[in-house]
């Protein structure tokens, strides 16, 4: 390795890094502050349990504004005991309902292995005895001490942990660091039970003394499993090896789901059971019925403020009518008197219908009451009442600190007072207080997002800054703000009245000084050290790249009363042991090895060059990795050529010649040429020392076409002993499981031979099958590439396709195709099933190399070789992923023709597989391969997919009579013409023919759909821009603006839209009827030659073609004798010229007396003659090792072709005609039945609203004469604007389906941005492993007892043998 390379990693980008940096800060933030916002609340809510025997230090704020002498204050609160209570139990008990809805759906839909007795006994013990002492801590413990004192106490639930951490085997490598780490696990366990020593003497005032210690102590046996001993414990070691055997029984061979499920529901009766003995003994409510019927979460509270008013004025109170009272104030009706006691407020006698009345009035806010003279009518002006400072108040008092209600406040004398007697007024303000729900709402989510956050942070790998960090230092900023909380409580109780209701706070003990609290606590910050080191391997612990859950926290979800502590302790740790002979040997069963296998036909020299660039890439990489690097992988190339030699045998095509042309030009030396049974081979030399072979297949002795390459392919990388046991496949085959972990990383990448990808991109897809081992196959990113306006859809359809469809069903459960030209296979899916449950299904490979032998399997297994290929995989328990951040390139139909022949293939092939996948969908949601919401995603998207063009043609009627104004009827006519004359030319005519009604049909729905485009965009500015049709267009443009705009990358292929949507109707209406009614045509359609292209078809056209234009006929005359001369050409005479040379050397041999029989020369080694293709391309011969030769003598056994039989290809043939016959009469009744019914539907809605929905978003107001018996009047009427079937349709179908497939891409946008955080570093090059980087992994024979285990190509040995 060159000083300074590196491997090539798209990850170590300058933008990536950037979003690392971000993320690193952005969860760092998020998960202190959730930690924080969690406890916070789960202390705000232990705060408010109440209990008779314990003493109340709640403090209430007393009044508003304690300064004010003249208001007096109270409060009515509504008493929520018993809601606060259950509030705490059911944040408890959260997690524990979680788990079973989760682990209760696999056991309810799924097959799982049922536990022993002893997997579940075990946990249920454990977990009791954690459900009662977190019960007695919250419960009983807590509630008798301040709320600073609750969050130091729960640093000492580590006791269990700390206890077995202590009783550890652990070796730390050098005997004095031994020594020092085992006296620090001693002294953490010591401190961890001095705090309950300590507060046990120091809490006498607490009334349940015994519950601090206790329910610390059985808190702490919620986290055994973490902290069990390695091999062999320092004390009761059957002891710890009998837990370390149900905890990794239980966790690794999938019987946790049922003891999950038992475990919590048990814990739920656990606290339910204490809830009830609590609220009996305890009393924290009157009697246990105030526990269920006195529950409110919703409170009604009362502040009441009252003012008693000075004397009234000198009148007399209620006095009758005068009639001076009107006659001298007829205009000003409003007489004031000041309160002789405020000059804040005064009196108003209110002359009205002839009945005075007196009522008492306040100056708002700061201001006073202005007196003099005209002063008497200032309240019918609105100027009583002026700025303090521009008033004198003489006797009046005034109130200098009191402020009034910001607006004037009128309060009536009573009428059936007499006498006025200390008359006193009460302002009252009720508050609608969901405090307890809403407190228990913020506690649950905080706690959650802090679980999802520090799982976030271990799957990308910033374990340190998003998790240890903040769980270190979060419980401090905790103390820290309750401590400066309960000070400014302390010294003012209504510091906080702006933010809690009144007697709702925190249980603060009183004002403390900072070194005080400290001392007076240390015991506890000791507790706090002896934690930090208890936990201290969260700091010194790796996780794999997206390491799964189970390979990060020992217990399903967490303790949401103690997040910090059940994240911390429930941190793996079993796998921190240092022993270099179980490293090596998980180093040798772990080797990553990749096999590039390209398929290759008539590829041209530039889509040559594309691929011979990326495994350039590729071959350099894996040279430049060390094998100390994570990502260390060997790689070998193969290229699989189909039909490779001309038509005698004797000489390789032009396509060959073009590759070594390639090959030759790069200064890539050829250095074996081997004549094998099923061709031959060529080999290179690569500069990175990895080589590539090509395989050159001979059609007359193995079947061609890329299935049967891959099944080459497939069987010669398994081997000899493995082939055999498929080749004799029964149930009990591979009953042993551990014989086939050598294939378990080792990975195929199938690749098109006009692909390009980069190191990185493949590397993106091995994380993935690291991250789970029951992923089978992985795909990434295809881009399409080349030019002209069909290449623009296709870049649209790509991306779009990408974007929604495959991040959909990766979301609800597996992508149900993983394409052919880059995707990465695990070589142990495709021989062996995932488990039992599917030991009744033949290996994938064992169904893959299946003959096609009725008509349905030359579409399903033919046509759409990838998809079948996904479709066993899942049936056999195995997972297919998308991985979005691995990006390939390759060519695509850039010409009409050629993109229909492609989707004639594709499409029948698709629907056969998905309704395989439909037909077994009860078996596969057993198996958890699919779930219930995937299997109606795809029940959903067949449905369209089979009305769909009856759905297109519809819309289309409705938008001509949008866009011309016509009626219906007209509109439905003229779309239904070109519909019709398209049949008829697919039902009479030639393929060519359907495909040029379809290109000027095409061109023709695009002027219509521009046309219909604009009718829209103008529709926007009529008298409704949010109709149905407008709407649908802006949520489907804003929709892909943001599924774009999350793909920065790739926001160009937006550009593109345009082009897709001229094309709907091409597409989706014309595609399916082409592909429908050419479903007997089972030929590639692409990259064939003339004479292959397609299935000619006899048909009444083309007999009147023949009659009306004898010219074509005379053509086709001329084209099948040039096809002739040609065959003659290619075949005969390079055959009589062999046999010519043959009998030459016969009569040469006769003169010499050395004349032997053909198969005597063959047999004797002195007369081998070297293949006349490897004398053609000018290089050696190379012998082929013996057992190769036997090895591919079986493959080539196994894939021999099938012996031309007339019989059975007609009978195909006459069978895939019926089975099109029915295809076709059920896809016309159905879109017919379908548009048919719409458009009925559509006509009724015209003259009533039965099929129609009132539209809110547009209104319609008409004035409406009414006639009632006095006179006429007109009356507005509010009318929407009607929801037609057309526009119904559409957004049941097209809207839903894309609004489904929106959010599961947001959801897996967020696992791609974790891959790419995961993936990119920028502290650090990769992980280290402490062994001796100078033994090579292949150099060892045995290893802890066991045979080393890898694979290898035995080419590859016996080339290294021979150079």
């Amino acid at each position: 390795m060159e000083a300074g390379e590196k491997p090539h990693s798209s990850t170590q980008t300058v933008f990536n890094k950037i979003v690392k940096f971000f993320s690193i800060i952005i969860v760092f933030i998020l998960t202190t502050t959730v930690l924080i916002i969690s406890k916070g609340s789960t202390l705000f809510l232990v705060s408010q349990l109440r209990y008779p025997s314990y003493p109340d230090d709640s403090a209430k704020c007393s009044q508003h504004n304690s300064s004010c002498a003249k208001y007096g204050y109270r409060e009515e609160l509504t008493d929520s005991s018993s809601a606060w209570l259950w509030c705490l139990f059911v944040a408890l008990l959260f997690p524990e309902f979680l788990t079973i809805l989760k682990s209760g759906f696999i056991v309810a839909t799924q097959n799982f292995h049922k536990p022993s007795i002893k997997h579940v006994l075990v946990p249920l013990v454990f977990q009791t005895f954690h459900s009662i002492g977190i019960c007695i801590l919250f419960f009983i413990a807590l509630p008798g001490m301040s709320s600073l004192k609750m969050a130091l106490v729960i640093w000492s639930v580590c006791i269990l942990p700390a206890f077995f951490k202590a009783c550890s085997d652990r070796n730390a490598g050098s005997r004095t660091k031994t020594v020092i780490y085992k006296a620090l696990d001693v002294m953490s366990l010591v401190v961890q039970i001095t705090s309950l020593a300590v507060w046990t003497v120091e809490s006498g005032d607490h009334s349940q003394i015994w519950s601090v210690a206790t329910g610390l102590f059985f808190t702490s046996f919620g986290w055994w499993e973490a902290y069990l001993p390695y091999d062999n414990a320092l004390v009761l070691p059957p002891f710890f090896e009998f837990l370390r055997e149900v905890r990794d029984q239980t966790l690794h061979r999938n019987r946790q789901h049922l003891s999950n499920v038992l475990v919590s529901a048990w814990k739920i009766v656990i606290s339910f059971t204490f809830l009830i003995l609590l609220t009996v003994t305890l009393k924290p409510v009157s009697n246990l019925g105030d526990l269920f019927s006195t529950v409110k979460f919703k409170y009604e509270d009362t502040s009441v403020t009252y003012i008693t008013p000075g004397g009234p004025p000198p009148i007399h109170i209620n006095e009758s009518y005068v009639d001076d009272c009107l006659s001298t104030r007829a205009a000003t009706p409003y007489y004031t008197t000041p309160d002789p006691g405020d000059c804040s407020a005064f009196w108003v006698r209110i002359c009205l219908n002839k009945s005075p009345s007196l009522a008492y009035v306040l100056c708002p806010g700061d201001t006073r009451y202005f007196s003099n003279s005209s002063s008497l009518t200032c309240y019918n002006e609105d100027t009583c009442c002026v700025a303090r400072d521009q008033v004198d108040c003489f006797e009046r008092e005034n109130y200098e600190s009191c402020t009034n209600p910001e607006e004037y406040s009128e309060y009536p004398f009573p009428e059936d007072s007499e006498v006025f007697s200390n008359w006193e007024i009460t302002m009252k303000e009720e508050s609608q207080s969901y405090l307890p729900i809403l407190v228990l709402a913020v506690q649950i989510i905080s706690t959650y997002f802090a679980y999802q956050l520090s799982y976030f942070a271990f799957e990308t790998r910033i374990e340190i800054s998003g998790f240890a960090i903040p769980m270190t230092f979060a419980p401090l900023f905790t103390v820290l703000s309750l401590f400066l909380m309960c000070n400014e409580f302390s010294g003012d109780t209504c510091f906080f009245d702006s933010v809690f209701p009144a007697g709702l706070f925190f249980n603060c003990s009183g004002k403390e000084d900072f070194l005080d609290f400290i001392s007076g606590n240390w015991i506890f910050f000791l507790s706090f050290i002896s934690q930090l080191w208890i936990t201290s391997h969260i700091w010194t612990k790796r996780t794999q790249k997206l390491a799964k859950e189970e390979l990060v926290f020992d217990t399903p979800f967490y303790d949401s009363l103690l997040i910090e502590q059940s994240l911390l302790l429930n941190r793996r740790m079993d796998d921190e042991k240092e022993d270099a002979s179980n490293i090596l040997l998980n180093k040798v069963n772990t080797k990553t090895k990749i096999i590039g296998c390209a398929t290759m036909w008539h590829e041209s020299k530039e889509e040559m060059i594309a691929l011979l660039e990326s495994v350039l890439k590729m071959d350099r990489d894996s040279n430049l990795r060390s094998r100390t690097d994570e990502d260390f992988y060997e790689w070998e190339m193969h290229i699989f050529f189909d039909n490779a030699f001309d038509a005698s045998g004797e000489k390789v095509n032009k396509f060959v010649f073009s590759l070594l042309g390639l090959m030759k030009e790069r200064g890539i030396e050829l250095k074996k040429s081997v004549d094998t049974p099923y061709g031959g081979q060529l080999v290179w030399k690569l500069p990175g020392q990895t080589s590539i072979v090509c395989h050159l297949k001979d059609k007359r002795k193995i079947k061609i076409k890329k299935r049967w390459s891959q099944c080459m392919y497939i069987m010669y990388f398994l081997g000899p002993e493995f082939l055999e046991k498929l080749e004799s496949w029964n149930e009990d085959t591979f009953e042993d499981q551990m014989e086939q972990s050598i294939f378990q990383n080792t990975y195929l990448l199938a690749l098109d031979g006009d692909v390009t990808f980069e190191p990185d991109s493949v590397l993106k897809l091995v994380d993935l099958m690291k991250k789970d081992d029951k992923v089978g196959a992985t795909c990434g990113r295809v881009h399409p590439t080349g030019s002209g306006l069909i290449a623009m859809y296709q870049k649209f359809e790509y991306s779009v396709g990408h974007w929604l469809q495959k991040t959909t069903e990766q979301v609800l459960g597996n992508v149900l195709c993983s394409p052919g030209c880059f995707s990465l296979f695990r070589l142990q899916s495709l021989m062996q099933n995932k488990d039992l449950n599917h030991s009744h299904l033949p290996p994938a490979l064992v169904a893959y190399n299946t003959d096609s032998t009725e008509p349905l399997h030359c579409i399903q297994y033919d046509q759409g070789e990838d998809r079948w290929l996904c479709t066993l995989l899942i049936e056999r328990g195995w997972r297919v992923e998308y991985c979005a951040v691995s990006d390939s390139y390759t060519a695509c139909p850039e010409t009409f023709s050629e993109f229909y022949n492609q989707r004639r293939r594709w499409t029948p092939s698709t629907v056969a597989n998905l309704l395989e996948i439909l037909k077994s969908w009860k078996m596969l949601i057993k198996q958890g391969n699919l779930s219930v919401f995937h299997v109606l995603y795809q029940i959903l998207m067949l449905a369209g997919t089979a009305i769909g063009p009856g759905s297109i043609f519809i819309l289309l009627v409705g938008g001509l009579k949008m866009t011309i104004e016509m009626s219906y009827w007209a509109s439905f006519i003229c779309n239904l013409i070109p519909v019709t004359i398209f049949i008829l030319i697919c039902l009479f005519g030639k393929p060519k023919h359907q495909i040029s009604c379809a290109k000027v049909l095409s061109l023709i729905y695009g002027l219509c759909m521009i046309a219909v485009f604009f009718a829209l965009v103008f529709d926007i500015g009529g008298s409704c821009p949010w109709s149905p049709s407008t709407v649908s267009m802006e949520l489907t443009v804003a929709a892909f603006l943001i599924v774009g705009i999350l793909h920065p990358a790739e926001m160009h292929y937006l550009l593109y839209g345009m082009v897709y949507y001229l094309t709907i109707p091409c597409m989706y209406m014309l595609l399916p009827i082409f592909c429908v009614f050419n479903l007997d045509d089972v030929s590639w359609g692409t990259r064939e030659t003339a004479g292959a292209a397609g299935v000619h078809h006899s048909s009444v056209y083309d007999t009147l073609m023949d009659v009306f234009n004898p010219k074509q006929e005379i053509k086709h005359f001329e084209e099948a004798v040039v096809n002739e001369i040609k065959d003659i050409k290619n075949d005969i005479i390079p055959a009589v010229v062999k046999e010519l040379s043959r009998l030459r050397e016969a009569v040469m041999n006769k003169n010499n007396g050395t004349i032997q029989t053909e198969h005597e020369a063959e047999d004797s080694v002195d007369g081998h003659q070297t293949p006349s293709w490897i004398e053609n391309i000018g290089h050696e011969e190379t012998d082929l090792a013996k057992d190769q030769h036997e090895l591919w003598t079986r493959i080539t056994k196994n894939l021999k072709p099938v012996k031309n039989n007339e019989d059975q290809k007609q009978e195909i043939k006459e069978g895939l005609k019926s089975l099109k016959s029915e295809v076709f009469l059920l896809f016309l009744f159905l879109n017919s039945a379908w548009a048919l019914g719409i458009f009925l539907m559509q006509l009724s809605s015209l003259e009533s609203s039965a099929f129609t929905i009132d539209w809110v978003l547009c209104e319609d107001t008409e004035p409406v004469l009414a006639m009632p018996l006095n006179g006429t009047s007109v009356i507005p009427e509010t009318t929407y604007m009607p929801l037609d079937p057309i526009n119904f349709v559409f957004i049941l179908f097209f809207l839903v389906i894309l609004f489904i497939q929106f959010f599961g891409m947001l959801f897996h946008r967020i696992k791609t941005v974790g891959h790419i955080i995961a993936t990119t570093n920028i502290f650090y090059t990769g992980r280290a492993v402490d062994i001796l980087d100078h033994i090579h992994a292949e150099d060892i024979s045995i290893l802890d007892g066991r045979p080393s285990i890898g694979i290898s190509n035995p080419m590859t040995v016996e080339e290294e043998e021979r150079m």
